[in-house]
């Protein structure tokens, strides 16, 4: 169980700094990172201000969201999962996976940019969740 607890804490720390990062990113102006895995750097700088505001309104919402959600993963993680608290497990797999499919939605938008990336991830926290769950359901 000890395993699964470390594999999607690592999970949710790579999304964490994934997620930090872009929000500090866009609130330095800098340009969406997103962009840069479809556009070249004169594409980027070429597009509209309006087109441009839009993406960084969602990376301003999205990537704090991200950040939560595993924290909150985290805190469910080393406390209700690891004292095999039922409900707790639950709550991350309701959570987790549908986020899970989200990015492979997500990355679909970008052309499959980032498949090998989802599919690691997809596994690892697959993995993680699989053996938290060998315990907490006794």
């Amino acid at each position: 169980m000890k395993t699964g607890i470390w594999l999607v804490t690592v999970w949710s720390g790579l999304n964490f700094l994934v997620g930090a990062a872009v929000l500090v990113m866009t609130l330095l102006g800098k340009p969406p990172p997103a962009l840069a895995l479809v556009m070249t750097p004169q594409e980027i700088v070429a597009v509209s201000p309006k087109a441009l505001a839009v993406v960084n309104a969602q990376a301003a919402i999205a990537n704090p969201l991200i950040c939560a959600v595993c924290v909150m993963t985290t805190v469910l993680l080393w406390g209700p999962v690891r004292h095999q608290q039922r409900w707790a497990w639950h709550t991350l797999v309701g959570t987790l996976v549908p986020v899970q499919v989200c990015g492979f939605v997500s990355d679909s938008f970008l052309g499959g940019t980032a498949m090998a990336a989802n599919i690691v991830s997809s596994v690892v926290l697959g993995a993680g969740l699989l053996l938290c769950r060998a315990r907490s359901a006794t």
